[in-house]
Order: structure tokens, then sequence, then C-alpha cells
């Protein structure tokens, strides 16, 4: 690089240019993982692709005789769901809430009805946390006025878009 009174030339602006970019591109590409991570940590995964969502069996859609089958239910799709979504990477002392409709929507358990009037669709959610390398899944549901889980919470079964 010869210095004169004149500045950079063309061949040192191109270069500055070029690295310039490329920590741009770096940059946006690091910026939009974490996005991705953190969607997929909530539940909202923007990957449309069949790998995370398992099919639920098409035997016949299941009839629950009680409420009980349905929260053991609900338990066996959230184990499914943190095996697939977390796995390993979940945390000591996480706290993960998984509605219902999210189980639906990603098809690990079909639509559930109360179980005294089939025109009711129930809702609810699962939370798990990790405690001693144990998970311990707590189902919650509701079922119209009919019947509703002790310890349910309206705002966590709202599904955050």
């Amino acid at each position: 690089m010869k210095l004169n009174n004149k500045g950079w030339g063309l061949q040192e602006l191109l270069v500055g240019i070029g690295i310039l970019l490329f920590c741009l591109l770096l940059i946006v590409s690091l910026i939009n993982r974490n996005f991705r991570r953190l969607s997929e940590s909530m539940g909202n995964s923007t990957n449309n692709s069949t790998e995370q969502k398992r099919p639920v069996e098409k035997e016949e859609e299941k009839e629950y005789t009680s409420y009980k089958d349905i929260e053991t239910a609900m338990k066996k799709a959230a184990r499914e769901y943190n095996t697939a979504i977390y796995g390993d990477d979940l945390q000591e002392d996480d706290n993960i809430t998984v509605t219902l409709k999210s189980l639906i929507r990603d098809k690990y358990i079909e639509s559930v009805h109360d179980i005294k009037d089939s025109k009711v669709i129930c809702s609810g959610y699962v939370t798990f946390i990790k405690e001693r390398n144990k998970v311990t899944y707590s189902p919650y549901l509701k079922c119209g006025s009919r019947y509703t889980t002790k310890g349910y919470l309206e705002r966590l079964d709202a599904e955050i878009e």
C-alpha cells in the first residue's frame, strides 16, 4: 500500500467494504439463529418440517372415561413434546408450560371433548419442571363448567402468539 497525500485507493476501499459486508452477514445470521431458537423454545416453531411434528395414530378417536384419563393423556403428550423439542437441553429448574392447543396443533394428542357432553371442547395446559435430573409433569384441564383441575390458572391456558 503506497501512501500519498490523496487518501486510500480503490483497492483498499473495496477490501474495506468487503470486510464490512462479511461482518454484517455474520451478525444477521447470528441474530436470525437466536430468534429461531427463542421461537422454538416458546413452542412456536417456524420450521414447517414434519420432523418435529409427530402424527397421532389414526386408529379411532380416543374415548376417555374419566377426566383423570384425559389428564394422563395430556401428561403423555407433554412428555413426547418435551423429548422432541427440548430433549437433553432442558436445564435444571426450567419450568415450561405447553397448552393443550399446542399439543393438538403439533399432533401429540387429538382434540379433547368433555366426557359428559361431546359438544364441549376442553382446554388446558401441562407444566413441567426439571428438578434433581427428574422431570415432573402437572396437567391442568378445563372442560366447560363441568370440570376444572384444582390449581388451574386461566392465564396459563392462553396461547402466546
